[in-house]
């Protein structure tokens, strides 16, 4: 086998007919057993609305590798932008993000190399200093340093909590020791965020989240009251329920929030989000108290859910801390690299 024989084309699943479609969904859903082999399979509906999700403030190109006749997909590549008329277009305007992956029975082949190339063009065509990708794969570190580009930028996991093994009477300990350790406060539930609290809120969601370990990634957040509404619709559309909680203190002050996302088509499963405490509020078990108490909610709430997921930076301790004594425990492992756009150049020749 040789690359002559296959076809890359730029391409938006939108704009394709449904046989190249359900290729497409075809080749996702093997990507996702290959990682996956003991979970249940993805709702292939949500899977298609994801992949159709379009962010107005990011750009983002796709390519696919077909086979010569165009019965499979071998592999895939997604490249995304900040654009110039969001909010985050300064902090991120020098990274172009990206995600690559071949299909295990097409690898070693040259298919890698070429999709790499082509996010490598596409980051010098929009002239970024540097390429942000990452991999949960063996195969991709082993990639990754049989290039001997790039440096890796941040190391960390996908945690599992699987409802069966908590320890609910920790958990409901948690929970009743919150309002005494951190006294004053009280906690608040919503799904949209109150028109009310619409801006005081964004601007603290923003500045926990800029709080979050990064390594050696460079990014930096900027959630406006416009780019939270146009989530929560989009979240919506998908058919996500999106449910926060925060700490309010006596003087009104936002102090801790923690955040999970549900949707009813993967209902074995449920994604926890960001849990953030402002500095100033620290050191009252604000965290403990949050995740515990939405624990606790997702129980009782969602009792057809087996686990929840979330991902954590290696070196955000204090996090790692908190879900260990829940219960949560590593599933994957993954790791991000940064290369140069002097090495991009060199690769390109």
């Amino acid at each position: 086998m040789n690359k002559e024989k296959y076809i890359l084309q730029k391409i938006k699943l939108k704009n394709l007919s449904e046989t190249e479609s359900n290729l497409v969904l075809d080749y996702h859903e093997r990507r996702f057993r290959l990682i996956n082999p003991k979970d249940p399979p993805r709702s292939r509906g949500l899977l298609k609305r994801d992949l159709l999700d379009e962010d107005p403030y990011w750009e983002r190109s796709e390519w696919y590798v077909w086979n010569s006749s165009r019965t499979l997909v071998l592999g895939y590549a997604r490249a995304t932008s900040v654009l110039p008329h969001s909010p985050e277009y300064d902090q991120n305007k020098n990274t172009l993000y990206a995600t690559f992956s071949v299909d295990k029975e097409y690898r070693r082949f040259g298919i890698g190399k070429m999709l790499l190339t082509r996010l490598f063009e596409k980051a010098v065509e929009f002239d970024k200093k540097s390429l942000l990708t990452w991999t949960v794969e063996l195969a991709g570190r082993e990639f990754a340093k049989y290039l001997g580009i790039g440096i890796i930028a941040q190391e960390g996991a996908e945690n599992r909590l699987y409802m069966d093994q908590v320890d609910w009477n920790l958990m409901q300990e948690w929970n009743n020791n919150g309002p005494i350790d951190a006294s004053g406060a009280v906690i608040e539930s919503f799904i949209d965020v109150p028109e009310r609290d619409l801006e005081t809120y964004t601007a603290f969601f923003t500045e926990v989240l800029n709080l979050v370990p990064k390594g050696e990634e460079e990014w930096e957040a900027n959630i406006t009251p416009e780019v939270r509404r146009d989530l929560e619709m989009r979240m919506k559309k998908k058919g996500y329920i999106w449910h926060t909680k925060l700490t309010r203190e006596k003087n009104g002050d936002i102090s801790g929030m923690t955040e999970i996302q549900y949707n009813p088509d993967n209902s074995h499963l449920a994604n926890q989000e960001l849990t953030g405490v402002s500095p100033k509020y620290r050191r009252r078990g604000l965290g403990k108290w949050l995740k515990a108490n939405m624990l606790l909610f997702v129980k009782d709430e969602y009792p057809e859910i087996k686990y929840i997921v979330t991902g954590n930076a290696h070196e955000n301790a204090p996090m790692l801390s908190i879900n260990t004594r829940m219960g949560f425990k590593p599933y994957l492992n993954w790791t991000s690299y940064k290369i140069s756009r002097e090495e991009m150049d060199q690769f390109l020749g």
